[in-house]
């Protein structure tokens, strides 16, 4: 399960401020918030990605997504907006385009990811 949270809002419901933490404090405070589960954090941008490894249950996940909401939790399109922009304008980066791509196929986009995919 991956979901993406705003960064400045994750931070700030949890008492942080944002210019005074770094990236590896960010992660931790992620992981430890999701601590009952195997997490992968990644930063990009003003988005949080975390991905919970093992939550397969329906009731889990709906738990999972109504303490995040408190946090921050940003809706799809929003993360697909933000991803576009980082996308444009770092071309390069190959996570920034994967993250996308896992985006439009959570939300059931699948000709999209296809489109992009065969006319990158």
């Amino acid at each position: 399960m991956k979901i993406f949270i705003n960064k400045s809002n994750f931070l700030r419901n949890l008492n942080l401020e944002e210019n005074l933490v770094n990236y590896e404090e960010i992660v931790k405070a992620a992981k430890n918030y999701y601590s009952p589960y195997k997490t992968v954090v990644e930063i990009q941008g003003s988005l949080i990605s975390i991905n919970l490894s093992g939550v397969n249950d329906p009731a889990e996940i709906n738990e999972i997504l109504i303490a995040t909401k408190s946090l921050g939790l940003v809706k799809l399109s929003q993360a697909v907006q933000v991803l576009e922009k980082l996308c444009q304008n770092d071309p390069g980066n190959k996570v920034y385009f994967s993250d996308l791509y896992k985006v439009y196929e959570l939300k059931g986009d699948l000709d999209i990811v296809l489109e992009k995919l065969l006319n990158p």
